[in-house]
């Protein structure tokens, strides 16, 4: 029987380095946006995102 769930690793890499940019692309301007609504000053605010 054929398992339902295997996952083909051909392309793993291409697919691991497309998903991990997609997900700091994404929560970047989601911090940048909390650090907005809770009034951080900007700067500093983007200098601890980068740099965490």
């Amino acid at each position: 029987m054929d398992s339902l769930f295997t996952i083909s690793t051909e392309h793993g890499g291409l697919y691991y380095s497309i998903f991990y940019l997609v997900a700091f692309v994404v929560a970047f301007p989601i911090l940048i946006y909390e650090g907005y609504r809770r009034k951080y000053p900007l700067l500093p605010w983007i200098l601890i995102i980068s740099s965490s």
